[in-house]
């Protein structure tokens, strides 16, 4: 596409010629990008080159385009111009790509600003040393009406899907006993149940690709209640802190040394506050001969407005407590990660090593485990793949 209308009649085309396009001479939208594996398959062997041109008529089998560098022939005089260039060695050049470092005076609204404030004031550790958060409500929290009918609904429309599907149920139940086993889920005694809170409906999402999980709960916190309102429209949502994904993929391309990993069930390894777990009541039971049992889900759950920024504040806040034991890891903690995902990389072996132990031991510190880990070098990924015992331990490694 060109970046100002030509001159079509200066192209002088020849007549016979059937133009795959042809008001080419017309910037425009573009319509399709056809990619490098289906580029060369459509190309023919005719080609006509302009007149003092190095732009060229190429047959394809879409019919003839004009393709490469076209000049618009000038109608005035060209004026004499004398240039001059400086040659200068690569390294002296900053990269061009390199942002400015965040302004921690830039702009944010006044929600925002409250939601920070009340993630410094009221995030604490527990005796395991697990970040436990608080949800951020706004002034709508007295909305919340009943919520506990439409759960019920959901729950038996879910119900009638196992009766269909086996296999789905089966992966269902085995998500909803991971949550019981490691105690991200806790049951609420019958004498303790109200209608107040919010009852949280659920369902699955199914990922064949995936490696680890296929099938996945996913809660509902959109769901409204009988005056309209849901959960999430009673919550604050948080500033975005983590570094857009562009500039994360484009440094991401300048290391010798590229690795990716993943944090396993981040959201779960932060706990919620007690006074706020009946903001997430679930029902569940695994076989409908039993009763429908009560629990309140107790870690940041995926589905809920704020669950992003919780998450990823707590991994700054993580960085920050340690930055001192660990300045290179805890920097990359905070610009190297979308979401849960990493990627980074280092200039030679050892310090990606080094970068790959100090991060799994920071991380570690509070409660998230690493794992998926990958590289381009197919020595790195066999070290990052091996127990950590061989990984720290000198005479192995020399050995290997």
């Amino acid at each position: 596409m060109p970046s100002i209308t030509l001159n079509q009649k200066l192209s002088k085309i020849p007549e016979n010629i059937s133009l795959a396009d042809p008001e080419f001479h017309r910037p425009a939208d573009v319509d399709i990008l056809i990619g490098a594996e289906f580029y060369y398959e459509l190309l023919g062997t005719g080609k006509i080159r302009f007149p003092g041109q190095s732009a060229i008529l190429q047959e394809t089998d879409l019919d003839w385009i004009v393709a490469g560098r076209y000049t618009q022939p000038r109608t005035a005089p060209i004026s004499p111009m004398q240039a001059s260039c400086n040659l200068i060695k690569f390294q002296d050049l900053p990269i061009l790509w390199e942002l400015e470092p965040e302004n921690p005076n830039k702009i944010r609204s006044r929600e925002e600003k409250e939601c920070e404030s009340h993630y410094v004031k009221n995030t604490t550790r527990d005796d395991s040393n697990r970040n436990v958060v608080k949800l951020h409500f706004n002034n709508k929290k007295d909305s919340l009406d009943d919520s506990r009918n439409t759960a019920f609904q959901r729950f038996y429309a879910l119900e009638r899907k196992f009766e269909k599907n086996p296999s789905f149920k089966s992966q269902y139940t085995e998500c909803m006993q991971g949550y019981l086993t490691e105690n991200h889920m806790s049951l609420i005694p019958s004498h303790l149940v109200s209608n107040k809170g919010y009852f949280l409906p659920h369902h699955a999402v199914v990922k064949e690709s995936s490696i680890t999980t296929k099938t996945r709960v996913v809660f509902d916190g959109s769901a409204k209640t009988s005056t309209g309102i849901s959960l999430n429209d009673t919550l604050m949502v948080g500033p975005t802190i983590q570094e857009d994904l562009f500039s994360i993929l484009a440094r991401f391309r300048t290391f010798l040394y590229a690795m990716t990993a993943g944090i396993q069930q981040m959201y779960r390894q932060i706990r919620v506050a007690q006074d706020n777990s009946l903001f997430q009541k679930i029902l569940w039971r695994p076989d409908p001969s039993e009763p429908i049992k009560i629990y309140s889900l107790n870690r940041v759950t995926f589905g809920t407005a704020c669950a992003p920024f919780l998450a990823i504040r707590t991994l700054h806040k993580l960085a920050d407590d340690e930055r001192e034991s660990y300045p290179i890891a805890s920097a990359i903690l905070k610009r190297d990660f979308y979401v849960d995902d990493l990627l980074t990389g280092a200039h030679t072996l050892q310090e990606a090593l080094e970068l790959r132990n100090n991060l799994s031991t920071l991380l570690n510190k509070g409660s998230f485990n690493l794992r998926k880990w990958a590289s381009n070098h197919p020595l790195y990924a066999m070290i990052c793949r091996m127990k950590p015992q061989l990984r720290t331990d000198p005479s192995t490694r020399q050995k290997q």
